[in-house]
């Protein structure tokens, strides 16, 4: 491995003795060695970072990519060198894959990637074959690597195994994930219930098909104990659940999806598909207590939720479109737009924490586990398939530049 001089880049990170000024970082192989000013060491590459900024590295808690099983719509690969380049070392894979990852030796796929500079932190299913009947083999994905179990975009009907599921993975300190939808309260739905979709005579979602199931799981949470991620919140009614439920000592977190948190449905007024999202959209007064739940901390983290969509699937009747679109490439320039910087990369590297794993420190001794990003970068959202990307023609300021993980440094 090599040993890096990093120089000139300025320190972002909340309670870091050196945050917001500008300094030098010395790396050799994979450890943090020497940071300072103007530092005159020797090193086999100097790179100038002036005008640049760094961070604790980044993690995108919640994506869908394409393999194994859908290789025609992306190259994992291909992904994971785009999500490097956009300052994310780590991400969390959602089940979405074939074979579906219910065992553990459906994670020995991703063994082949552990070379590159992000780190895959997959999720395994909760169910096998994400049927809602019998557990996965839950014990069997922990040891594998699995940091949650949940039915990708699935709700569990079945009372009785979510039962099971939070009693059975207390022993090992696993993590239930749910993602909160009544499938017959959703029913043939494909926006949210409310002004935006009378109007526009599209099938709506009630509001109480994602609360009625959070209220369900966390009375089982109060009866068995454990530990719940809810995924994708996205109603009023769900944050006050969850907030209750945080004031009174329950194990529970939660994560909100950038679309939800910088779209209201406004935008389904032209019936353009990649809007059609799950969960859909909501109203602003919606979108702005999202962002209230998160800045107070009942919202913890927010992801992604990218999925490799293709134009096939997207350009579509709204209706027979799929739901979901592209948007790992500007989580944190649409984040940051949001909250500001300094909140933003904070709440990027929240996920250590509530994934129970190692959380990275920018000091002397220390992995290198960094992301770079600059900001006052005018530039607008582009995509390569038509009707895929969330964000296009967004304009954004910030921007993910690179990130250095396992020795080795990815700049764009």
């Amino acid at each position: 491995m090599k040993d890096y001089l990093l120089k000139g880049v300025t320190l972002v990170e909340t309670g870091h003795p050196l945050n917001n000024q500008i300094v030098d970082i010395k790396i050799q192989g994979e450890v943090i060695t020497e940071i300072g000013s103007d530092l005159d060491v020797n090193a086999e590459e100097v790179i100038n970072l002036s005008g640049q900024m760094v961070s604790s590295g980044w993690i995108d808690a919640e994506i869908a990519l394409s393999e194994p099983g859908y290789e025609s719509k992306g190259k994992l690969l291909d992904d994971l060198s785009s999500i490097s380049k956009n300052g994310f070392t780590h991400i969390g894979l959602l089940p979405n894959t074939l074979p579906l990852p219910d065992k553990g030796s459906a994670l020995s796929f991703f063994n082949q990637y552990k070379y590159l500079p992000v780190s895959i932190l997959p999720f395994g299913t909760l169910s096998l074959d994400s049927n809602g009947e019998e557990l996965a083999e839950l014990y069997d994905l922990k040891q594998s690597g699995a940091i949650v179990y949940v039915d990708y975009k699935k709700g569990i009907t079945n009372t009785g195994l979510m039962k099971l599921a939070l009693q059975y993975t207390q022993p090992f300190n696993g993590i239930v994930g749910v993602f909160p939808c009544d499938h017959y309260l959703k029913g043939k739905g494909v926006v949210r219930e409310g002004i935006t979709s009378t109007r526009l005579g599209l099938k709506g979602i009630p509001s109480i098909a994602e609360s009625i199931r959070i209220q369900r799981d966390l009375e089982l949470l109060r009866y068995t104990g454990g530990k719940i991620h809810f995924m994708g919140v996205s109603t009023s009614e769900s944050v006050e659940l969850i907030r209750e439920a945080k004031q009174k000592g329950l194990s529970v977190t939660a994560s909100v999806s950038i679309g939800n948190l910088y779209f209201n449905d406004e935008k389904l007024e032209g019936f353009d598909s990649r809007y059609k999202l799950n969960p859909p959209l909501a109203n602003e007064e919606t979108r702005l207590k999202l962002i209230d739940a998160l800045m107070e901390g009942t919202i913890d983290i927010v992801v992604s939720d990218h999925f490799n969509c293709s134009t096939e699937e997207k350009n579509l009747e709204f209706d027979l479109a799929e739901f979901g679109s592209k948007t790992k490439d500007y989580l944190f320039p649409a984040l940051s737009k949001l909250v500001g910087v300094q909140k933003a990369v904070e709440i990027l590297c929240r996920g250590y924490q509530l994934f129970q794993l190692p959380t990275p420190n920018i000091k002397e001794g220390s992995l290198a586990n960094l992301s770079f990003f600059a900001t006052d970068q005018s530039h607008t959202a582009i995509e390569k398939d038509p009707q895929t990307e969330l964000f296009y023609g967004e304009s954004f300021e910030n921007i993910g530049t690179g990130s250095f993980f396992k020795g080795m440094l990815t700049l764009r």
